[in-house]
């Protein structure tokens, strides 16, 4: 059994450090009706982002999603 390294990491750090570690979502209120953005930190695969709300439906921003599922997202200055 070894110890340390990065078995099986093919990534460098400067590559991972160039890749965006959060986006800009912006949900609807569901109380207010008005825009709520949050910076939430964020994983890609595919073209497709996946969110993790550590508390799943308590999360305020996943409430909103609930209520009204448009969303915007912003990563590095696209929408």
């Amino acid at each position: 059994m070894s110890r340390g390294g990065d078995v099986g990491a093919d990534t460098s750090t400067t590559e991972m450090a160039e890749e965006p570690q959060y986006l800009y979502l912006t949900t609807i209120g569901r109380k207010t009706g008005l825009p709520r953005e949050i910076e939430i930190w964020f994983t890609s695969l595919n073209g497709r982002f996946y969110l993790i709300a550590e508390n799943w439906e308590r999360a305020n921003w996943v409430q909103n999603i609930l209520d009204s599922p448009q969303v915007t997202l912003r990563v590095n200055e696209q929408d």
